[in-house]
C-alpha cells in the first residue's frame, strides 16, 4: 500500500515472485505513477493498481485511532467494511505484471 520509490520496488521484485502496489492518494498518485512507470518497464513480476479518488475519500472518513477494518478483494472489485460504514469501489489497474 502506498507510493513505494522504485529502488524498493526492485528490492521487493529481485525477493518475491510477485509483487502487488496499491497505491492510493488523491492527487499523488497521478503525480508518482507518471515519474515512476517508465521505470517499472524492467521489472516485469511487479503490479500496479490504483484506489480511485473517492474510494480513498471513503476511506479515510473509515479511518479510527483504533479501527477494525474487513477487506474483501474479488476480480478487482473490493469491499472494506466496519462498524462506522463501508466503502465498495474497482481497482484501477495501472500496470499488470507478468
Amino acid at each position: 500500500m502506498g507510493l513505494p520509490d522504485e529502488r524498493r520496488l526492485a528490492k521487493a521484485a529481485g525477493r518475491a515472485r510477485e509483487v502487488v502496489v496499491y497505491a492510493y492518494g488523491v492527487r499523488a498518485v497521478p503525480v508518482w505513477w507518471g515519474e515512476i512507470e517508465a521505470k517499472l518497464a524492467r521489472l516485469s513480476n511487479v503490479s500496479v493498481f490504483g484506489v480511485p479518488a473517492d474510494a480513498s475519500r471513503g476511506l479515510e472518513a473509515l479511518a479510527r485511532r483504533t479501527m477494525r477494518l474487513q477487506f474483501t478483494i474479488q476480480e478487482g472489485h473490493v469491499l472494506v467494511t466496519s462498524d462506522d460504514g463501508s466503502v465498495s469501489f474497482d481497482l484501477e489497474r495501472l500496470r499488470e505484471g507478468g
